[in-house]
């Protein structure tokens, strides 16, 4: 498979905590392997930027489908038998203009304030059977690889479904901005892997699809490229805005242990960092390694220098690496190992991220027409229901319930509830689960999808309508919706039979929740429903805010703005210091506001950079 990425050799990755409970054979505490030719190299390949010139010979060279790899210095990696000389090759330290640089943009810090660190389950989707033994585990994503294209999708899009926060067609990738991919990833076989995106809808029109081709290399290994499409059949180029993007590790070899920690989409940087090296004797050659040694731990050769001067600048791109401190030192002939350069920091930039307001609304409805909240503390959070069995109220008010007949695939609740405007209530908030495997392709175990469905007073409850499919994955699913779309149709399901009317501008008389769409006794399980309001403010807003990288220096600066992700004022704050855990701030309005919707847009400096970041959720501005 081609692919436009050269290839170098990282270094070993530090063992993970026996204690952990994971077998060593599914992490391979030790990932260090022999090439080819015998010489033992530790087992982290690199695929390098293809367009960064050196005036100097790469340490390691590749060809388009499969990488050749060739060493100017042999012996020099992690692991290696040879018994280094006792004579010092150091490298100088960096000026002091260059100990800290900010990383380099990363679509997923930039949308979400959250990187794709697997820190958290917001970082991934469990999506079996493509995944089999998925894992969220101290900052690493694991899995067996199951059928012939296991993949997993850091930025989800499944057509015709509700877009949810975190997939594509609500936070898109600006290819034209974000250029470059780089993963860290451990791979138990070597094979061939893909990644692919789209750019619209993938169900209908193959042409807006791409995807290029890999070698995956057996152990850890950090994985940089340049995306261009490699099929014809797929021809899409990574341009535009992008709905997908889906990383393939390693096609056909079903059982393969896949474990990543991190992966960036990343705009590069403009200029690299210098560091100036001695060379001890002019004419040899010396190899640079870059060692992090922050909550990262590896050693890596980056580059090999051979000069007949007595010192040699090199420029080290750091786009590709996530946040944390690294350093540089020099290996000579015959394995002489120098002093390393004191820290470069890649630092963290702000991650600001609203609290309130959010997509989850204000009040609750429930609470407020029939007197309790959909909590299912009890039976009372239950209405008529059809094709359910087993119901049962778990402790802690869980309702559990079981897919039955006549219709199995159907099963649906009736929510307590008097008429009420769609205009006015509208966002809404399900956290369900269901036992059992991921899928959506219709039939036993294929219907991992929710509805939620409602009747209109205004044509007498004769058209049912239903919101676009739910995706549901494994685990609790915390989903949330505005319901209030422009046009109203824009959130009910183009392929139902019935007439289209929506929600917005409704009375809504009746409202019922569709656990699964499943040909079989599926076990599912809901915690609660809410349907909220806006929350209003009286001549502007009081918002709510943190940012878990807060570093001492940090101002914030709140704006109004009248559309999701807008960069129109309409109302603006002074600028507050942000201290670490909950920060407030108030947001003065212009005049004749008049009752509109406005969102936040935030923007916070601090000496690591400038981030900007929306609500989810709006706020109605009463003047």
């Amino acid at each position: 498979m081609a692919g436009d990425a050269e290839l170098a050799m990282w270094g070993e990755r530090v063992p993970a905590p026996a204690t952990t409970g994971i077998t060593p054979e599914r992490y391979s505490p030790y990932p260090t392997g022999e090439m080819s030719d015998g010489r033992l190299v530790s087992a982290c390949a690199y695929a390098e930027i293809p367009n960064v010139k050196l005036s100097r010979r790469r340490l390691f060279t590749a060809t388009a489908a499969v990488a050749v790899v060739s060493m100017w210095t042999a012996g020099i990696a992690a692991g290696s038998n040879r018994s280094p000389s006792t004579a010092a090759v150091t490298i100088s330290a960096m000026s002091a203009s260059a100990t800290s640089v900010p990383a380099a943009p990363d679509f997923a810090t930039t949308a979400f304030s959250d990187p794709w660190d697997y820190s958290n389950t917001d970082d991934i989707h469990f999506e079996e059977p493509p995944q089999a033994n998925s894992v969220l585990w101290h900052g690493l994503f694991g899995y067996d690889t199951a059928g012939t294209y296991p993949w997993f999708d850091p930025l989800p899009y499944f057509p015709g479904s509700l877009s949810q926060e975190r997939d594509g067609p609500t936070h898109p990738i600006d290819a034209d901005y974000y250029t470059r991919v780089s993963f860290y990833m451990y791979s138990s076989q070597s094979g061939y892997g893909g990644i692919s995106w789209s750019t619209c809808d993938w169900s209908k029109d193959a042409a807006c699809q791409g995807q290029m081709g890999f070698a995956t290399y057996a152990g850890w290994h950090l994985y940089v490229l340049t995306p261009k499409p490699d099929q014809a059949t797929l021809p899409a180029p990574w341009s535009g805005k992008l709905l997908s993007l889906r990383i393939i590790p390693i096609a056909a070899k079903p059982g393969t242990h896949i474990v990543v920690d991190w992966l960036r989409v990343f705009h590069p940087v403009a200029s690299p960092v210098n560091f100036t090296v001695p060379v001890p004797t002019p004419g040899q050659s010396v190899t640079i390694m870059l060692k992090a040694t922050g909550h990262q731990s590896f050693t890596v050769p980056i580059e090999s220098v051979h000069t007949s001067g007595p010192t040699v600048t090199i420029g080290f791109d750091y786009s590709p690496c996530p946040p944390d401190s690294y350093q540089l030192y020099a290996v000579g002939p015959h394995g002489a190992v120098g002093a390393a350069s004191s820290a470069l920091n890649v630092t963290t930039p702000p991650t600001p991220i609203v609290d309130s307001p959010n997509a989850g609304g204000a009040g609750d409805l429930a609470a407020q027409t029939i007197g309790h909240p959909w909590d299912f503390s009890s039976m009372a959070s239950v209405g008529p229901h059809a094709n359910v069995g087993g119901l049962s109220i778990l402790p802690g008010g869980v309702l559990r319930g079981q897919n039955a007949g006549p219709e199995i695939n159907n099963p649906f609740i009736y929510l307590p509830v008097k008429p009420f405007s769609g205009s006015d209530w509208h966002h809404l908030t399900v956290r369900v689960k269901y036992d059992g495997p991921f899928g959506i392709t219709g039939g036993p175990t294929g219907g991992a999808v929710g509805r939620l469905i409602w009747y209109n007073a205004s044509d007498l409850e004769r058209d049912d309508q239903n919101v676009l499919p739910i995706i549901l994955y494994p685990g609790w699913n915390t989903v949330t919706a505005d319901l209030a779309t422009s046009p109203p149709t824009a959130i009910v399901d183009p392929t139902q039979k019935s007439a289209r009317i929506g929600w917005a501008g409704q009375t809504i008389t009746k409202v019922r929740w569709d656990p699964n769409e499943d040909e079989s006794g599926r076990v599912w399980y809901i915690d609660s429903i809410r349907i909220a309001g806006d929350p209003v403010g009286y001549g502007g807003a009081t918002i709510m805010f943190h940012d878990p990288n807060a570093i001492a220096g940090e101002t914030a600066t709140a704006y109004l703005t009248t559309s999701p992700f807008g960069t129109d004022n309409v109302g603006s704050s002074y600028p507050v210091p942000v201290k670490a855990g909950s920060n407030s701030l108030h947001i003065f309005a212009i005049h004749g506001l008049g009752g509109r919707e406005c969102w936040v847009r935030i923007v916070v400096n601090s000496a690591n950079g400038t981030a900007t970041q929306w609500s989810s959720g709006q706020i109605r501005i009463v003047s």
